[in-house]
């Protein structure tokens, strides 16, 4: 597997989800809205915050983690266009609740 040039982030216990209490209160981000500000961390275990990472165009994935083939194989295949995602001006992010540990060996 190539080495990914995404960002991996993992979300942790700084994350303080909130959860609706009907699925009338769930309001998907539309496209061009800002994403919260939240603390992740990262592949080398350092807090990093959305508002620093989220500052330009950005694809961003939410997947499982390492241990799920599907998410492995979307990782994967945006290898494959990654350059062409870069080249047009976007940054590839990519968020799962793996442990850092984890997250270096999807990398």
């Amino acid at each position: 597997m190539k080495k990914l040039l995404f960002i991996l982030l993992a979300i942790t216990s700084f994350a303080s989800a909130q959860i609706a209490d009907t699925a009338e209160d769930i309001s998907p981000l539309l496209i061009g809205e800002k994403i919260p500000k939240q603390d992740l961390v990262s592949v080398d275990s350092k807090l990093v915050s959305t508002s620093d990472i989220l500052h330009k165009k950005t694809v961003l994935i939410v997947y499982r983690g390492g241990w799920c083939p599907y998410c492995n194989s979307q990782l994967m295949d945006m290898q494959e266009i990654e350059s062409q995602i870069i080249e047009l001006g976007y940054q590839i992010v990519a968020v799962s609740p793996d442990s850092p540990k984890f997250l270096k060996e999807t990398t």
